[in-house]
């Protein structure tokens, strides 16, 4: 059975590619399905309120 607990923060290095992708202009809603987030995480992120979140991947 998979475990459904947060495996701990997205790393740095994924954070920087989370990044390049908004910047580039990639649709929200298209990065935070891989990553298993809703697009106000990103949005966040993008905007400088928050710096990481919780790894939801399975």
């Amino acid at each position: 059975m998979a475990s459904t607990q947060p495996r701990g923060d997205v790393p740095p290095h994924e954070i920087a590619i989370i990044m390049q992708r908004i910047k580039a202009g990639e649709h929200l809603h298209l990065i935070a399905r891989d990553y298993f987030q809703n697009q106000g995480r990103l949005s966040e992120l993008k905007n400088g309120k928050r710096a990481t979140f919780k790894d939801r991947r399975p």
